[in-house]
């Protein structure tokens, strides 16, 4: 069904509130735990301690933690026997250890515990279990007043802990430096501009410093790319159907689905370069219109500030707009272009990107606007000289056949045959017909000329070919900002298909649609952390994640 000039009508309303709304509802299933302690311990020096006395001997099997910030080291001896005191293990926080529970297995027999701060940091909650796993109450604490509140949760605690309860992956750098953000503490990791972690701190003040608080924006953000993708391809094909169609594979692709149920910050740059060239299209593809570009300029320049993986979009958008400037010269003269362009997309994405660095410069000793300047440096610095090995660096060719997929977490302490996996690829049939997606609109684009293929390839090459000039590893993560147009690029294929009518053609375009449902569905317990049996894994079709 033809649209004129891709304008949305209420149909197309009701088709974007119920994908979705349909969409949600899977991500939020077991997005995280919203009960993780809260309340924090701060001990003020090395040597202090206290002592727990239980109501009676128990048979000790597990002592549960739920680590805060900075590094942390704590002593924990039991009395053996009346009077005498023996070391029994040490409570260990350290910086890739945050905002999750930690455990230590022991097998002890006692009624006296102490704690002894070697190296101060705060911390959240510590519980005991007997065997059996049965929770160990009824503490009795000396100077409890004090470090109350190391013993006032037990009811959140999680005996084995999972990403449900716990920080995972870089999630242990962006949540934990939102929660500095929003409590006006130094931030510790600087190799990102802030605006990500500033809008990930506002799920925290919502929610709480929980693993739903610091996923819950990134994922609204991932469904927030559904109905951008449905406008974008609606303004493109002005077709709902291919609108429907380029939503429709977002919403079941892997790689999509895992990476925007993770506190870090890539979901928000992939949004924000989509709205880029969502508003940039009106411009291209229609005609002149400042309130577009100035709102292109804007999500591009919100992107930038989120991740430097938005400005590989500032070449695609300038060069889609010298195109249509050129074409509509006689309604805008070329200097006049260029000064819209140094506007829109220079200067106003300056100005927000500085002003999203105001929770730095403003803590207590900043101040300077220089060190908005240092800290690019500091990230300049980090991303080029990043050359360390990587159990699953890939190459950006590799990216397209999921060559090397990326764990990002593995359960532990799981019986024998169990297994509990996240891990980001692309879903195959949207990776592989990618390809032949990307080959189509090359080769048709060129031959006719059109202008809906130069702009999906131009945004897909701009976010892709210039990982292939950086020096440092990369993950395949790192092509999640083009995987939108890719699928642009099928929907545009797809489009040619349909324009045959032919039942041969519908039904290839409906078989599509259920293989890539399909293999959503059979993969998503690799890509949602669920716990299946090892033998699940033994189907050959899960073979290219292991090898």
């Amino acid at each position: 069904m033809e649209t004129e000039s891709g304008k949305i009508d209420k149909k197309d309303l009701i088709v974007i509130a119920v994908m979705t709304f349909s969409y949600l509802l899977l991500a939020l299933h077991r997005l995280g735990d919203l009960h993780t302690p809260q309340t924090v311990w701060q001990p003020a020096t090395a040597g202090e301690s206290f002592v727990i006395n239980l109501d009676r001997p128990y048979e000790i099997s597990r002592i549960n933690y739920y680590n805060n910030r900075g590094d942390g080291r704590f002593l924990i001896e039991y009395e053996k026997k009346p009077g005498l005191l023996v070391p029994l293990a040490f409570m260990i926080q350290d910086e890739f250890h945050v905002f999750r529970w930690q455990f230590i297995d022991v097998d002890i027999q006692t009624s006296t515990l102490k704690v002894t701060v070697l190296s101060p940091a705060p911390l959240n909650e510590m519980v005991l279990f007997e065997k059996g796993g049965r929770l160990i109450t009824g503490l009795r604490i000396s100077d409890a007043a004090k470090i109350q509140n190391l013993f006032d949760e037990p009811e959140r605690v999680e005996y084995n802990p999972t990403f449900i309860s716990s920080t995972y992956f870089d999630e242990i750098y962006h949540a934990r430096t939102a929660y500095e953000y929003l409590h006006r503490i130094e931030p510790f990791e600087i190799t990102h501009p802030p605006l990500g972690k500033l809008i990930m701190s506002l799920g925290i003040a919502l929610f709480g410093m929980n693993p739903f608080g610091w996923r819950i924006m990134g994922t609204l953000f991932g469904a927030a790319m559904i109905p951008v993708l449905y406008l974008l391809g609606l303004r493109i094909f002005s077709s709902r159907p291919l609108a429907f169609l380029g939503a429709f594979l977002l919403m079941f692709d892997t790689m999509h689905f895992a990476q925007t149920r993770m506190g870090t910050i890539d979901a928000y740059p992939v949004l924000f370069i989509l709205l880029a060239y969502f508003f940039m299209a009106d411009f291209f593809l229609f005609k002149f219109n400042l309130v577009s570009l100035f709102l292109s300029g804007l999500f591009w320049g919100l992107g930038a500030a989120s991740k430097w993986t938005a400005l590989y979009a500032a070449p695609g958008l300038f060069l889609l707009y010298m195109v249509a400037a050129i074409k509509q010269r006689q309604e805008i003269k070329m200097g006049r272009s260029l000064s819209h362009f140094c506007f829109f997309f220079i200067l106003i994405p300056l100005i927000f990107y500085i002003l999203s660095y105001l929770p730095i410069i403003t803590l207590p000793g900043h101040g300077s606007l220089g060190e908005i300047i240092d800290h690019q440096k500091i990230m300049y610095g980090y991303h080029s000289t990043l050359k360390d090995n990587h159990d699953y660096a890939s190459s950006p060719l590799s990216w397209l056949v999921n060559f090397k997929p990326l764990f990002v977490y593995k359960g532990k302490n799981l019986p024998e045959d169990q297994v509990s996996f996240i891990s980001i690829f692309g879903n195959p049939a949207l990776f592989l017909f990618g390809i032949f997606g990307l080959l189509v609109t090359t080769a048709v684009g060129f031959w006719k000329k059109d202008k809906k293929a130069f702009l999906i390839l131009t945004a897909f090459a701009f976010q892709f070919l210039p990982w292939f000039f950086v020096k440092r590893f990369l993950l395949i993560y790192h092509f999640f900002s083009a995987v939108p147009f890719l699928i642009l690029s099928i929907v545009y294929v797809l489009g040619l298909v349909q324009n045959d009518r032919s039942r041969i053609s519908l039904a290839f375009f409906y078989a599509y649609l259920l293989l890539t449902m399909g293999l959503f569905v059979v993969f998503y317990p690799v890509i949602s952390g669920m716990v299946v049996p090892v033998d699940f894994l033994t189907n050959p079709i899960f073979s290219f994640l292991f090898r």
